[in-house]
């Protein structure tokens, strides 16, 4: 086609394909752009929910999947340990002991955990010794931690504890319609038998010298074991049975001393006979163990027993409490909670 034509025709028609190709590439479709890649943007942390810290001296109890076994159980390691202090007053006065406590619940229970310093395991109560000539009774009292709850408001109670029923030698509510309830657990008359006493609290009449302390109906307690003349012990361990709990005299495991010839210089008979619990007395559950000179104490109970004498746990509310520690002593003499001490459920 190009043959013939002079230079500048050639060069005419270059030209005019090269404007055309031009023409064509414009008229095309205009290619869409690519945003350049960016890094995919960093996620936000999820933060742990941060746990609310109880109210000051709140025992928190948790829920557990199941009862402790025992207090090295491991569903304890998850429970939130309040220490509290509690001063002497009597012949303790002066002095105090610190005491941590935890809780647990489940579905039917409640269990709590206490421990406090003590030196010496105080398991005495005033046991019989015989000298090779005569008996006499052994000085010592016995451990004891009891714990105080309102069945109905008793005034000045969440504020005072127990110091809201204490008269002098007496304790009550200051009127009828008020009422506690007493847990009781004593190292010598309640631990062998795997429970603590259980009580509750009425008006007392403080003029006549009648207390408001009363055991909750059912067997249980401790008697003395002492003749007539109050000079020997009357009763002795059934030869024929094997002891419930060794160096403890058992009601239904004693029989009559017929021959106080048989006892030898050293010898040492129980003053206190306990009695198995049952009924409403029998309602909590303990195990005290004192090792390394401190005294490790489980208690369990049942949310709801359906006793009048015993308060009603629902994990949907609070209860105040308060806590006494008796060390080788009487009633008069202990360490009691100075705070106003609150028990609430957790999840």
């Amino acid at each position: 086609m190009t043959r013939g034509m002079t230079a500048n025709a050639k060069l005419y028609l270059l030209l005019a394909l090269v404007a055309a190709l031009g023409v064509v590439t414009a008229c095309g479709p205009t290619p869409t752009p690519v945003p350049p890649t960016k890094p995919p943007p960093t996620a936000t942390p999820v933060l742990p929910t941060p746990t609310k810290a109880p109210e000051p001296n709140t025992l928190v109890a948790l829920k557990a999947a199941a009862a402790p076994k025992d207090a090295a159980d491991a569903a304890w390691a998850k429970a939130i340990p309040l220490t509290f202090k509690a001063n002497g007053i009597g012949s303790l006065s002066g002095k105090s002991v610190d005491v941590t406590a935890k809780a647990l619940y489940t579905e039917g229970d409640v269990y709590l955990l206490f421990a406090w310093k003590d030196a010496q395991a105080s398991l005495v109560k005033g046991a019989w010794q015989f000298d090779g000539t005569k008996w006499s009774k052994q000085k010592g009292d016995e451990d004891r931690l009891a714990i105080m709850w309102e069945v109905a408001p008793i005034a000045n109670f969440a504020a005072q504890g127990c110091a809201a029923t204490c008269h002098g030698k007496t304790m009550g509510t200051n009127a009828a319609a008020e009422k506690g309830d007493l847990w009781h657990w004593k190292s010598y008359r309640s631990n062998p038998l795997g429970f603590a006493d259980d009580g509750y609290i009425v008006q007392d009449d403080a003029a006549k010298g009648e207390t408001g302390r009363k055991s909750d109906p059912g067997g249980g307690g401790d008697s003395k074991n002492e003749t007539k003349e109050k000079d020997k012990p009357a009763l002795m361990q059934d030869p024929a049975k094997a002891p419930t709990a060794k160096g403890f005299l058992l009601k239904d495991e004693a029989v009559e001393i017929k021959d106080y010839k048989a006892f030898k210089a050293g010898d040492v008979v129980p003053f206190r006979i306990l009695t198995r619990p049952s009924g409403s007395r029998g309602d909590i559950k303990a195990v005290g163990v004192w090792q390394d000179g401190t005294w490790t104490l489980l208690l369990g109970r049942k949310l709801k027993t359906g006793n009048d004498d015993d308060v009603q746990f629902d994990p949907a509310k609070s209860y105040p409490f308060s806590v006494a520690v008796y060390d080788d002593s009487g009633d008069e003499n202990k360490y009691v909670s100075t705070a106003a001490l609150k028990l609430s459920f957790g999840k």
